[in-house]
């Protein structure tokens, strides 16, 4: 596979990457991801043979025999129960000769395969923080050998000037005036020198870590630009080959256990089917090609046609949560895209200044050399184009290692999303949270660790983190409270939860009120440029102009307002920006659309608070707020009460757990990515009550193929 070169032009506003000749543009990956997407493509594939085999179903009348992969039943009685049709769970595995050890190979590499997905899938964020720090490395490298080579020439020049002075032929303050630059370069040398050194041990520590020995090669490259960026078709493939090896593995697992326990766990029979091809078929070569089967009868027509009808169905669903996924995916790459065309155009633009210093500097030089100047003003002015040039190949390095690093981000993603195969057109089994009253935990460690792990017992994944004005201006206003929180969200990223900052005050629309809540967004950039990777994942406004005493006089005055600080705000924030909604906004017209709408188009995704326990209006929500992400291609949540002191018709604080359960379920299966729970605190009681009652509490989600997962929270 040949690399991809980083290509540090723009052209036309479109990122451009070369690989093997040919140019990849924003629209061409855009297609590729989204549009192209084999997931999607196997998918609508799967749904058009299961209906085409369903006729063929309905038109058989007698009971016929068809094959599935890695099915098993706990007996003999339950499978007459439920046998029938299963589509789509067929592999094969490819071996250059047959051999008696064959499924011990086969299994050998289904571990091997399975311990490079368990690096993949739980040490992503190892590799990212690797990434970047190598980068750090190399250009802050570059960065300090050229102040060495900036401060050898003003040394040079100093010397001419002090003889000079010295010959009464240059002023003591010229003199100065190129000590001072010295000064100033000498002093940014330690700061690289520093950075570099910081990065290295930062590399040094992540080599430590299990599993990194598969990555030392990534650090032998001389120039991140050389850095392997993958084709995402590529990727897939690779998962698809890890996927069909697993499903092997599974059934010789499956056939182990049956032969340990002495009984036979199958209705059908196990078989291998084997053939010479003699020619190339897709990415296969030429060899003897081997698969197996497990098959079996099927036992009633009637049975089999409702099964196969709910297959269709459940596959139907899966397309519509596989859009919707892919289209986050490409939403989340807009903002490494973003920034590397920002710095890109900078690169092109500082390229052009240093030219023309260079261009300059030369001209001066050669002016000396034929004896045209030689004056103490050539030397000042060399001096200072020296210091000129040192200014701009820096911000030349620090632009191109900007753009590296938005590339590893994008790189990052690919990883994330097609790595896993099918579990990525899923939607998320983790909750979001709502968490207000933090003064209790943040800034004492012993209770921020044991706050953490008992959010990840509760299935939490993202949580909406709430902070007072003290808190604001202790964790945000200065070094040291960037240090305290940076630590705080690392932890929680170290257990895979995510945090946005939640900020919720309704009168900052108002223009009197409004810079505060801008003064804010900016000291979250700034701790964000700090924390790098362990900074905030979003900011979250909680901003609710219906909630106003002005609301039902001055409404349309009341959006207007809302509508611009929203924009403001998007504008400003360096992070997506996500907003709350409420379901009303659905009725209340804004531009020949509604007001939910707008502010989706403004907003990189929403939350609908739908504070109701009515199932079926939850499901009629649900519906229509996927059909509106799909539309918009941006993230629509829902949002639940837990809260105690709401009434059971909004809140399931006092309602039954299963259907607390079972609203989180039903919300998904409609297409929406994930459910929010309004709020933490008592989302924890709600739990803890449970807990001492039953003494063990099951919360029962979807996962990837829309089979229920049991968490069990102890």
């Amino acid at each position: 596979m040949k690399s991809i070169i980083l290509n540090l032009f723009l052209i036309t506003a479109i990122l451009t990457l070369t690989a093997s000749g040919k140019t990849i543009s924003l629209s061409y990956l855009e297609e590729l991801l989204i549009r192209s997407n084999p997931v999607l493509l196997e998918k609508e594939k799967e749904i058009e043979i299961l209906k085409g085999s369903l006729e063929y179903i309905r038109e058989e009348r007698k009971s016929s025999q068809l094959s599935v992969t890695a099915t098993y039943f706990p007996s003999e009685e339950y499978a007459k129960e439920v046998s029938g049709y299963r589509y789509g769970l067929s592999t094969s595995i490819k071996v250059p000769v047959i051999k008696k050890t064959f499924i011990k190979k086969a299994a050998l590499k289904a571990l091997i395969l399975e311990k490079e997905a368990e690096f993949f899938f739980l040490k992503r964020k190892l590799l990212t923080k690797l990434r970047k720090a190598y980068t750090d490395y190399y250009y802050y490298g570059k960065m300090e050998n050229l102040a060495e080579e900036s401060i050898n020439q003003l040394l040079i020049i100093k010397d001419v000037l002090r003889k000079r002075f010295e010959e009464k032929l240059a002023l003591w303050s010229e003199l100065l005036s190129v000590e001072s630059n010295l000064i100033g370069i000498e002093t940014t040398k330690r700061i690289f020198k520093e950075k570099k050194e910081k990065a290295f041990a930062t590399i040094r520590e992540l080599i430590g870590k299990p599993n990194f020995p598969h990555f030392k090669p990534f650090l032998e490259i001389r120039n991140p630009e050389e850095a392997y960026i993958p084709d995402p078709t590529e990727i897939y493939r690779d998962a698809l080959q890890l996927k069909e090896i697993k499903l092997l593995q599974e059934a010789f697992k499956v056939l182990r256990e049956s032969s340990q326990k002495g009984e036979s766990l199958l209705t059908g029979w196990f078989t291998f089917t084997g053939g010479i091809t003699d020619k190339e078929i897709g990415d296969f070569q030429k060899g003897i090609g081997v698969s197996f089967t497990l098959s079996m009868p099927l036992n009633s027509k009637n049975l089999t046609e409702k099964l196969h009808r709910e297959k269709i169905l459940r596959a139907q669903r899966e397309l519509l949560r596989a859009k919707i996924a892919n289209y986050a995916l490409i939403t989340a790459s807009q903002i490494p895209y973003r920034n590397a065309l920002i710095y890109q155009e900078r690169v092109k633009s500082l390229k052009a200044s240093l030219k023309e210093k260079e261009e300059a500097l030369k001209t001066l030089q050669l002016r000396r050399e034929a004896g045209l100047t030689g004056g103490t003003d050539s030397y000042l002015k060399e001096a200072l184009l020296t210091s000129e040039l040192f200014s701009i190949k820096v911000s030349l390095l620090d632009s191109e290692r900007k753009v590296v690093q938005a590339l590893f981000a994008l790189k990052g993603l690919t990883e994330k999303e097609f790595l896993r195969g099918k579990e990525h057109v899923s939607v998320s089994r983790k909750l979001h949270a709502y968490w207000w009253k933090t003064d209790n935990v943040l800034g004492n460690f012993k209770r921020e660790i044991e706050f953490i792990k008992e959010v990840k017992k509760l299935n939490i994944g993202t949580i909406y983190m709430s902070l007072n004005e003290k808190q604001l201006n202790k964790f945000l206003g200065n070094l040291e409270g960037w240090r305290e929180l940076k630590m705080f969200i690392e932890s929680a990223h170290n257990e895979g939860i995510e945090l946005q900052l939640l900020l919720g005050e309704n009168s900052w629309i108002f223009t009197q009120n409004r810079q505060k809540l801008l003064k804010i967004v900016n000291l979250f950039n700034r701790f964000n440029d700090y924390a790098g990777i362990n900074g905030f994942s979003a900011l979250h406004l909680d901003i609710e102009p219906h909630a106003l005493p002005q609301w039902k006089t001055s409404k349309e005055k009341l959006v207007n307002l809302y509508l611009e600080t929203l924009n403001q705000v998007k504008d400003l924030s360096e992070k997506p920006v996500f907003v709350d909604v409420s379901p009303q906004y659905d009725r209340i017209k804004y531009d020949e659309t509604s007001l939910t709408e707008t502010v989706l188009e403004i907003a990189d995704g929403i939350n609908v608070m739908c504070y109701s326990t009515n199932i079926n209006y939850l499901k009629r929500k649900a519906s229509e707020y996927a059909q509106l992400s799909l539309k918009e291609l941006k993230p629509v949540l829902i949002s639940l009460s837990v809260e105690k002191e709401l009434p059971p018709s909004q809140s399931f604080f006092k309602r039954p757990r299963v259907e607390f359960i079972k609203a989180v379920n039903m919300i998904k299966m409609e297409g929406i990515k994930s459910v929010a729970v309004q709020n933490l605190t008592d989302f924890r009681i709600y739990l803890e009550e449970e807990k001492e009652s039953r003494r063990k509490f099951k919360l029962v989600f979807l996962d990837a193929k829309t089979l229920p997962e049991e968490i069990v929270v102890r």
